[in-house]
């Protein structure tokens, strides 16, 4: 329950010492503020998933301003307490210390930071950050927060058996109601009442007002406040022997704490479902419970939680005469002595070891168990005694403060019902306005209507012929489309064509070459046998080049590659190429030239640039003469482009060339090489092709006095494929 009441209470906190903050930081990016306006609305339905934007607002905000960081961080913080997360929580809130620029958001740090310590068992440390928040807002007037801290205060107290102190505060928080200047959130009224009626003892009260908080509750349909209400009243339920009520309220809070992640909270109606089963006589069933509870507990380092349930469990072993085991589990409370802030866990604790040592008639132990035990029960006595005349008075001030409190929900109707008779003359006079001119648009309407009609008809002519058009544009596109198709197809059977005669063909008289070679090995001379390998060489890396050609343009009329950018040496990829065309070169006496010693480091698709430069090298050797020159050039225009330039000496190519490459036609015409070497004609309609997924283009001009000049364009401003 404590967790409940101060979860409710930081959400309140938290909006009102942020909505100073949030005005004042003009500087908070468009994702930022997108991020924080989503915590704000999801956090109350959704803590997970508030969790999720309050840390990708803190990561986001890192790099920003001051005001923007105090703000996300107690944001995040705020959602890591309410998801339970209290180390993280305690460790991120402490970073919010330093970037307090003024009371209003010290006090919000100090606040935050009283919630978490509270529930990491830091008990002094939660009353003296509450205590000062209290008086900066009490400097600064703020009666919200002020009723706010004043609620969180008497919860520490309650939960830690001063109900004194507990009364206190809540009385104080009643006599500021008249100041608060936002409407009062009436749930917690009636929560907060009935805690202070139930610390009275005085429980037809208590389940009063936890009635009433539960109807607040179902009226805005907060399934959150709807259980916590049920969980307070099957606690008073408990307090007058309803154990039947009381177990059918705690079983249904349960698999709601459980779906929503708030453990401690179930943790707590375990340990109840376990008490009340126990005290039924169910005591295997109220076992599991504990042991449950126990688990929970342990995983989480819940302290308070873990010493109860130790007793708990502690009991049940004394009960079945385990008294080892018993002995066990209430020795582990003793370990947690200091830390534990419920007394009577203490008390009986000690009472209980009182009882096992006088079993095993171990009078000085017993003794000593029964010093402690009357030790705490004197304590307790000390901080819980309130004398009657104080529970008269507080009962009194009570009923004044619930009759103050229907006051202003009278005068709040008052307000309510002359602003809304305010509104409906304001609304009168609107409607009769409206009227006036439905009467003066229908008078015009009857003058103007033969002309909208013309002019509708003018309109719906325009889109007959605005559709004719498309239907025009539609049919053109599709011819042109049957003729690029038929283009193709006459493509795909030439290409079949060469698969079917011009690969076989050589493949087969490799073969056959192969096989002469390996069987008159011996009696070959050294020049023929490098010649024939030459050719070998020569024939194959043609063949290879026409299959990867062949290939290539298949997966690129099927839209099958990808662009892929990678950083790689163009210098590198050009001498590749050269020593791939050797034998090449060799046996056709060619000469080349590529001196550059520049590394150009460059970003593209380097497949299509190699593809290209082969292509490019590889028709420079076929359509140039014996003892002819190449010369390779590389380039950098500027950042984003460069250019490779392959010159030769051959026999060139004529204006079909220029077509080609500026897409009007699919291939050059088929050409042998200077040596007869085949040509395809398709190598180079597929570098054109490569080229333009990565922006760049082959620029093709004549060699004075003879030969071929090509110029690669590589824009290395490339976007790679998703």
């Amino acid at each position: 329950m404590k967790n409940s009441i101060l979860y409710l209470c930081l959400i309140l906190i938290s909006l009102n010492g942020h909505t100073q903050v949030f005005k004042e930081d003009h500087l908070l990016s468009q994702d930022l503020d997108s991020l924080n306006l989503k915590y704000y609305e999801t956090i109350n339905k959704n803590p997970r998933i508030g969790l999720t934007y309050a840390e990708k607002a803190f990561e986001l905000s890192k790099t920003t301003s001051s005001p923007i960081q105090f703000k996300t961080i107690t944001n995040y913080a705020t959602a890591l307490y309410i998801n339970e997360q209290f180390d993280i929580a305690y460790n991120i809130i402490q970073q919010a210390e330093t970037l307090a620029n003024n009371p209003e958001e010290k006090a919000l740090y100090l606040t935050i930071k009283g919630l978490i310590a509270n529930d990491l068992n830091k008990t002094t440390d939660a009353e003296t950050a509450f205590k000062e928040a209290l008086e900066l807002y009490t400097s600064l007037n703020d009666k919200n927060n002020q009723f706010a801290v004043l609620n969180n205060l008497g919860l520490l107290y309650n939960n830690n058996g001063e109900y004194k102190k507990s009364l206190k505060a809540y009385l104080q928080c009643y006599d500021i109601i008249n100041d608060i200047n936002d409407e009062i959130d009436s749930y917690k009224y009636f929560l907060n009442l009935g805690a202070v009626s139930y610390n009275l003892n005085d429980y037809q009260n208590a389940q009063n007002s936890f009635l009433k908080a539960l109807n607040e509750a179902r009226e805005k349909n907060d399934s959150l406040r709807i259980y916590k209400a049920n969980e307070k009243l099957a606690q008073t339920y408990m307090a007058i022997d309803s154990t039947a009520q009381a177990l059918s309220f705690y079983k249904n809070t349960l698999p709601f704490y459980q779906r929503s992640g708030l453990k401690k909270d179930a943790t707590n109606v375990l340990i109840q479902l376990g008490s009340i089963n126990y005290s039924l006589g169910h005591k295997e069933k109220g076992w599991e419970y504990f042991k449950e509870a126990e688990i929970l507990a342990l995983q989480n380092g819940y302290v308070q939680n873990k010493a109860l349930v130790f007793l708990k469990i502690a009991v049940y072993y004394k009960d079945k005469g385990i008294l080892e085991d018993a002995e066990n589990y209430l020795h582990k409370v003793i370990k947690m002595e200091g830390l534990i802030a419920n007394l009577e866990i203490l008390k009986l604790t000690y009472t209980e070891l009182y009882a096992i040592a006088r079993q095993r008639k171990d009078q000085a132990s017993s003794l000593s168990y029964l010093e402690k035990a009357s030790y705490y029960q004197d304590l307790i006595k000390e901080k819980h005694l309130i004398s009657e005349s104080d529970q008269i008075e507080a009962r009194l001030s009570l009923k004044k403060k619930e009759l103050e409190l229907e006051n202003l929900k009278i005068n709040y109707e008052l307000n309510e019902l002359q602003i809304s008779n305010q509104k409906q003359k304001i609304q009168g006079l609107v409607i009769f306005a409206i009227l006036i001119g439905i009467l003066l648009w229908l008078s015009v309407a009857m003058y103007f209507q033969k002309r909208k009609s013309q002019k509708k008809l003018f309109i719906q002519n325009s889109k007959i012929q605005l559709q004719n058009k498309k239907l025009i544009d539609i049919n053109t596109e599709i011819k042109s489309q049957r003729q690029e198709l038929a283009s193709l197809n006459l493509l795909k059977d030439e290409l079949l064509s060469i698969l079917a005669h011009d690969v076989k063909s050589p493949i087969t008289n490799l073969s056959h070459l192969l096989f002469i070679l390996r069987n008159s090995l011996d009696h070959l001379k050294k020049d023929e046998l490098e010649k024939n390998l030459a050719n070998i060489e020569v024939n194959s890396a043609n063949l290879l080049n026409l299959l990867n050609n062949i290939l290539n343009w298949i997966i690129s009329q099927s839209k099958g590659i990808k662009v892929k950018i990678t950083g790689f040496s163009l210098t590198e990829l050009i001498k590749q190429n050269i020593k791939i065309v050797e034998s090449s070169i060799v046996s056709k006496d060619l000469t080349i030239e590529f001196h550059d010693h520049t590394d150009h480091i460059i970003h593209s698709d380097k497949n299509i640039i190699d593809l290209t430069i082969r292509n490019l090298l590889s028709n420079a050797v076929k359509f140039t003469p014996k003892n002819g020159i190449i010369k390779i050039e590389a380039v950098k225009v500027n950042d984003e482009m460069y250019h490779i330039k392959i010159i030769d000496t051959g026999i060139g190519f004529d204006e079909r060339i220029h077509s080609m490459l500026k897409g009007n036609i699919e291939k050059v015409p088929v050409t042998s090489g200077t040596s007869k070497e085949k040509g395809y004609g398709i190598g180079l309609s597929l570098c054109k092709k490569m080229l333009l997924k990565i922006n760049s283009k082959i620029v093709y001009e004549k060699n004075s006095p003879k030969g071929s000049v090509f110029i690669v364009h590589i824009n290395t401003k490339t976007i790679e494929n998703e």
